[in-house]
């Protein structure tokens, strides 16, 4: 961090620099003063507008152990989307300074300032006002705009990030059996916080899951950082909502009871926030996670507090080979007893390599056929997936193609909000996602979270930019 503060703070000085000897040369040469003070108006909040992406640049790297720190303001945009942010204030802060400029000059003449020459110190005071008053307000004051809305006032919202977000106390080390030279690492933080993380040979990684104990090794269920899990549970609750008023329709008309407990399959477990929530949430449930890796399966287990619920299986293996196994299992068992052990309510795809990038079989429709055939009648299927450079938005609309192939009129599309992820929903029933409006799936979902005694946050919200899946032939 002592190597990047000057790098960070040479072009802020630079600019301070130039800008004080325009003014100075303003301030003598009375024909240029006009062509100064507007120079002046726009260039202060442009070197505002760098010396603030230095210290974000500056925050961002200052991490010892190489690996991603979050600002305790809260996840920060895309790097694309901060820019047009930022680029917004700064075109703002243009006329609010020569209004603030105006203003002050208007008072100093009226008030009769005897201490002061108008003529003399006028654009020094206007830089001043500029630089140090007007730009950061705008800048500062809607980036703090842009935090809100996307924080919900969660028990484990971001803002709860500068307590996980150290590099914290090493409890977990375990090579990874998956990846040449990557290790799965468990650290504790402060308030009960543990992250799940993997480091790579260079020194690089990436926190993988983020869990808080309430105390004796158990873990609060409800308190999720993520928040592309929550989008997901939200997602999931529609679908089980849907299923219990079907349930209930055929209640009435056969004198039936409530629905038997919903099956989940979970592709990747990672620190298992799911599998701890659904379990919470509705005994009995049998839920199957498959993990690939068994080194983050004795870190979710011994170290995040995962006490997998009865009815819960944890599974080492492929997840492409699970479900191409259990699809022909499904097939070939049709509809008896064993084929019915092979169909679930919902699946979650939640599948990355070391580089956190999702394989490209995950999203082949052979993969999705296979989720299809092994998906109980009106059950979905959640994909979660990373958004926001060319490489990544390439791969996110090659798995929406293949979604809207397998699924032509049960698809959709949730972004999440603050993280960049965005959810691939789909159902062989339209109803679900496909002919729902956007208020009824935050109802219903909304309903669910109630029924089941989800308070945790807001389901509803996490679903209002819930829209179906377009594809662009």
């Amino acid at each position: 961090a002592s190597m990047l503060l000057p790098r960070a703070l040479a072009p802020t000085a630079a600019a301070a620099s130039l800008l004080l000897l325009l003014a100075r040369d303003a301030d003598q040469r009375g024909a240029h003063a006009a062509t100064a003070a507007a120079f002046l108006e726009w260039a202060a909040p442009t070197f505002a507008l760098l010396s603030a992406s230095a210290i974000v640049g500056l925050q961002q790297r200052a991490n010892p152990d190489g690996l991603r720190v979050y600002p305790p303001a809260g996840q920060p945009l895309t790097p694309a989307r901060a820019a047009l942010r930022d680029a917004e204030s700064l075109a703002l802060s243009v006329p609010a300074c020569v209004l603030g400029n105006g203003i002050v000059l208007a008072a100093i003449q009226l008030g009769g300032s005897t201490s002061w020459s108008l003529p003399e110190h006028s654009h020094v005071l206007c830089w001043a006002l500029d630089w140090l008053g007007v730009a950061p307000a705008l800048l500062l004051g809607r980036a703090a705009l842009a935090s809100d809305g996307y924080r919900f006032n969660d028990p484990a919202d971001w803002r709860s990030a500068r307590e996980w977000s150290t590099t914290g106390e090493l409890l977990f080390s375990q090579p990874s059996s998956i990846g040449a030279g990557c290790i799965v690492q468990v650290r504790g933080h402060s308030a009960g916080w543990r992250t799940l993380r993997f480091v790579l040979p260079g020194g690089g990684g990436s926190v993988q899951s983020v869990h808080r104990l309430a105390g004796a090794g158990t873990r609060d269920e409800q308190a999720i950082a993520n928040e592309y899990l929550k989008t997901m549970a939200a997602a999931t609750l529609l679908t089980f909502r849907r299923r219990r008023q079907a349930a209930a329709t055929d209640a009435t008309a056969a004198g039936g009871g409530s629905p038997p407990p919903p099956r989940l399959l979970l592709l990747g477990l990672g620190g298992g926030s799911l599998v701890s929530l659904f379990g919470c949430l509705y005994a009995g449930a049998e839920i199957v996670a498959v993990e690939l890796d068994q080194a983050v399966i004795d870190a979710a287990t011994l170290c995040l507090g995962l006490r997998a619920p009865e009815g819960t299986a944890l599974v080492c293996g492929d997840a492409y080979h699970w479900v191409r196994d259990a699809a022909t299992a499904r097939g070939n068992a049709g509809a008896s007893a064993d084929g019915e052990r092979e169909r679930f309510d919902a699946v979650l795809v939640d599948v990355y390599d070391e580089q956190n990038v999702t394989p490209p079989l995950f999203y082949s429709d052979a993969f999705l056929s296979d989720c299809r055939r092994i998906l109980n009648p009106g059950g979905v299927l959640l994909h979660n997936l990373h958004t926001g450079s060319s490489a990544l938005d390439s791969a996110f609309a090659s798995a929406a193609a293949a979604y809207a192939r397998t699924f032509p009129a049960g698809a959709a599309v949730v972004p999440v909000v603050g993280q960049g992820n965005t959810i691939l929903c789909a159902s062989g029933s339209e109803a679900i996602f496909g002919a729902a409006t956007t208020a009824e799936v935050q109802h219903a979902a909304e309903a669910e979270a109630e029924q089941v005694g989800l308070a945790a946050f807001d389901v509803a919200k996490r679903l209002a930019g819930l829209r179906p899946l377009r594809v662009r032939r």
